[in-house]
């Protein structure tokens, strides 16, 4: 589960997969992702500012609003899409949760969500006749204009091993259910005190500290053992101390130099360069994230597998789990956004950061071309909420 945001944007730069087993877990569907700018190059919409959104909106009068969806294309529904949408139907029959929706000023059942899952599979090869039997209503986003913040999420691979060796010192928790009271912050875990050492929470033992902390940031992640064995480890839950961005504390304290990167990549080069800081700046934030052992796939909080460019982290009390949206995303070309492109969504994740209709997570998958999609995506666009037509 995605569990914790950046709270700045962040711009990364990734290299590519570090080893074979890194190559098979990477996200190998990219040519869709909404950072790649398509070919041949697509007009420039002169209507949009530079975060993508749309100079000529007008305010929306409620949180959902239905408006006509002709002049949409309907995007492609494609293979991983039809995967997804098989993993949607699983999820709304699994997963605990009311059968009805009170959101604001609509309402939706789990039938209904059930009723356009199956609309996109019946009309794959023809998406443009689910107009005929689907409503869309806009959520109305931050700006009560329908712009809806984008970011992306991703799942680390990073080097571990199952026991404590010279090179592999750094301890990942699981939830410490033998504690009693306030569980420790992370200082009290990884610094002079090491709260939770010899408790039998270790699941595993990692490099360096950043690679834990970075895999917490995204919820869960893939550890890649000295055998080439590879295992996900899904979220166990936190210690539910406040989140504090480190990122923000490096540029407070000008402790990345001016033109410096505080991406993943740019913090861990900071600490490479000046490993005496490495603690100071961690344990800024005394947030905590623990880990289980969760089978061989990512799953996000709707207990299902989540499919690379079409899963989303959402606030459930607003988008239900199990729904499916249409979205307009942000693309890019020549370092700015171009236009959008429309996109089938799926409501499977939620995440600590995601609050309210004005702002989703998009799941971009695995390892270092997973980070690359996901650190591209911090800009707005329009988000429909995608419901049969009223039988009346």
């Amino acid at each position: 589960m995605k569990f914790f945001l950046t709270l700045i944007t962040i711009t990364l730069v990734a290299t590519s997969c570090f080893n074979k087993v890194q190559d098979e877990l990477c996200v190998t569907h990219i040519k869709n992702a909404a950072i790649e700018a398509p070919k041949p190059k697509v007009e420039v919409n002169a209507n949009l500012y530079r975060n993508g959104k749309d100079k000529t909106a007008h305010e929306l009068g409620s949180t959902y609003n239905l408006v006509s969806l002709d002049d949409i294309k309907m995007p492609k529904i494609d293979d991983q899409l039809i995967q997804g949408l098989k993993n949607q139907i699983k999820l709304l029959k699994k997963l605990r949760q009311p059968d009805y929706f009170e959101l604001d000023n609509i309402g939706i059942s789990a039938n209904e969500m059930e009723s356009v899952v199956n609309m996109l599979l019946d009309f794959k090869e023809n998406p443009s006749e689910l107009k005929n039997y689907i409503d869309g209503f806009q959520l109305n986003g931050k700006d009560q204009k329908g712009s809806v913040y984008f970011t992306g999420y991703y799942t680390p691979i990073i080097e571990a091993s199952p026991v404590k060796t010279a090179d592999y010192n750094h301890a990942i928790y699981r939830y410490p259910n033998v504690w009693e009271g306030q569980l420790p912050s992370r200082a009290e875990i990884d610094g002079s005190i090491k709260a939770l050492e010899n408790t039998g929470s270790e699941v595993a033992y990692a490099k360096n500290p950043e690679d834990v902390y970075y895999m917490q940031v995204q919820g869960s992640g893939f550890v890649q053992y000295p055998n080439g064995e590879t295992t996900y480890l899904g979220f166990d839950g936190s210690n539910r101390h406040r989140y504090r961005s480190i990122e923000r504390y490096l540029i407070e304290n000008q402790l990345i130099k001016k033109g410096g990167s505080v991406s993943i990549d740019g913090v861990k080069k900071y600490f490479k360069e000046n490993p005496e800081m490495r603690e100071e700046v961690l344990f800024h934030n005394p947030s905590y994230v623990f880990f289980e052992e969760n089978g061989t796939k990512p799953l996000g909080s709707g207990t299902v597998p989540l499919t690379p460019n079409y899963s989303i982290a959402v606030d459930k009390s607003k988008i239900p789990l199990g729904s499916v949206l249409l979205a307009a995303i942000p693309i890019y070309q020549d370092g700015r956004i171009a236009n959008h492109e429309y996109r089938f969504l799926l409501a499977q994740d939620v995440g600590g950061a995601i609050n309210g209709t004005g702002h989703i997570d998009l799941y971009s998958g695995s390892g270092d071309q997973g980070q690359k999609v996901a650190s591209q995506l911090h800009h707005y666009g329009n988000l429909w909420l995608l419901k049969p037509k009223s039988q009346t």
